[in-house]
């Protein structure tokens, strides 16, 4: 999926599994008075449900530029990940080069490769599993959007035709010479009601989306610590067989309390950035929704 429809797909999942559903009103029509008007108001109902159609689009358009940061966010992670790994490659060397360096005799030198072979090779391997895990878990996420707002896009057009239709039917009644104001907005409104229980049915299981990308984030993390698992037996096993050959009087331990200080440092500063990012996401301001247009200019009852 290209980024574009990608972003498109989250938009409108975003607005159906976040309750934005347009929040179709039910009309009471109380006053005769009112239901005789229909036909001389049905310019303003036709602008009415017009401006709030436009507005669900306008709605999907804030969406979209927030859904743009999440992939920014994503792009902000892989960016943080690579200078993770730069700067384990780096101590990685640096150790490479006390080892080697300490080594005097033979059979320490053929040790210390062997070592560093081993690690070379665990290494790769953990970050072939951590970036399988997380390729599959994006995939993933990708697939379940497009799949629930191919459904969605769809539930979504043949709403606003139903409306369009309604408001067209209106018209046409109310342009013939004596015509039955109740029976039109009576009809009208049952049209609005139908259509709106159809989107609503059509969309109910939109929700399902968090539940499916927790269940992959779940998948994500068991496949991440069982590679950094895997890592830090090969680590243990191989220091043990170094350890064998020649003493290192504390020096990996000294080595290894340093990188784990820079690293933690790099979390933090990881940390720091990611939390600039969201905070700058959620200033942004999304278009309020408004109540969608009523039959009547008496009263209204708001479901969603």
């Amino acid at each position: 999926m290209n980024t574009k429809n990608f972003v498109t797909s989250l938009a409108i999942a975003g607005m159906l599994a976040g309750g934005a559903v347009p929040a179709f009103a039910e009309t009471k029509i109380t006053s005769p008075e009112v239901n005789q008007m229909f036909c001389q108001r049905i310019t303003t109902v036709e602008s009415n449900w017009t401006e709030h159609l436009q507005g669900k689009q306008m709605s999907a358009k804030g969406m979209m530029e927030k859904m743009k940061n999440m992939l920014g966010m994503r792009d902000l992670r892989d960016k943080q990940r690579g200078g993770m790994m730069e700067m384990a490659n780096k101590n990685m060397d640096e150790r490479n080069t006390a080892l080697r360096a300490k080594a005097t005799t033979d059979a320490e030198k053929a040790a210390v490769e062997t070592f560093i072979t081993t690690m070379t090779n665990a290494e790769k391997a953990r970050i072939a599993s951590v970036d399988a895990a997380v390729a599959t878990y994006r995939s993933g996420v990708d697939a379940i959007i497009a799949g629930k707002t191919d459904a969605g896009s769809v539930a979504y057009g043949t709403f606003k035709t139903s409306v369009e239709s309604a408001i067209a039917t209106a018209k046409t009644a109310c342009a013939v010479t004596g015509a039955d104001d109740k029976a039109i907005a009576s009809a009208f409104k049952t049209s609005v009601q139908t259509a709106t229980k159809t989107l609503k049915a059509s969309t109910a299981d939109m929700t399902a989306i968090k539940a499916s990308v927790k269940a992959l984030a779940d998948t994500r993390k068991t496949a991440v610590d069982t590679a950094q698992e895997a890592f830090k037996t090969a680590v243990d096993t191989a220091r043990t067989e170094l350890e064998k050959v020649m003493k290192l009087d504390g020096m990996m331990k000294d080595m290894k309390k340093e990188d784990k200080k820079e690293m933690k440092e790099k979390r933090e500063e990881n940390k720091t950035e990611r939390k600039e990012m969201k905070d700058g996401m959620k200033g942004g301001k999304m278009m309020g929704k408004k109540p969608a247009p009523t039959t009547s200019t008496t009263s209204t009852t708001t479901t969603q």
